[in-house]
């Protein structure tokens, strides 16, 4: 079966647990989602891009876009493809699609943060032309 890209737009509790999933193969310390959760990310400006094999979400990448007095910010977020998945140039079109939602909104950049135990996603992001910057990054925990 050939895989669907396209924008999340309805929150289910299907997509959620997708998404969960996803997340749990990328992060130390996720943040379970409901499908509550996920209706607020969906109404976000910006766009969640997914690939689906049949009803299941195998990947994901957000675009957060900030509307500033000054100019229109993009950030790309959460770039993750299931384990099963991975080397089938799935994350390649998904920051492709991401890209491109990032120029048709405005963006004059998108920024992303990459950890640097991720050697694998660098190569993908540096594939699509995004280049390392030299920048203090700060990070102010508001949870306890």
């Amino acid at each position: 079966m050939e895989l669907e890209y396209g924008y999340l737009t309805e929150a289910t509790e299907r997509a959620a647990e997708d998404l969960n999933a996803l997340v749990r193969q990328m992060s130390r310390q996720p943040r379970p989602m409901n499908q509550q959760y996920l209706q607020r990310l969906v109404d976000s400006p910006g766009v969640l891009v997914v690939a689906r094999d049949g009803d299941r979400i195998v990947g994901c990448a957000e675009v957060v876009i900030g509307i500033l007095p000054s100019k229109v910010k993009g950030w790309l977020e959460d770039v993750v493809v299931d384990g099963d998945y991975r080397g089938r140039g799935i994350g390649k079109k998904l920051v492709g699609m991401a890209v491109e939602y990032a120029r048709e909104a405005g963006c004059r950049h998108l920024n992303l943060t990459s950890g640097d135990d991720r050697g694998l996603a660098h190569g993908l992001y540096e594939s699509q032309g995004f280049k390392r910057r030299a920048a203090g990054a700060y990070r102010l925990d508001l949870e306890s």
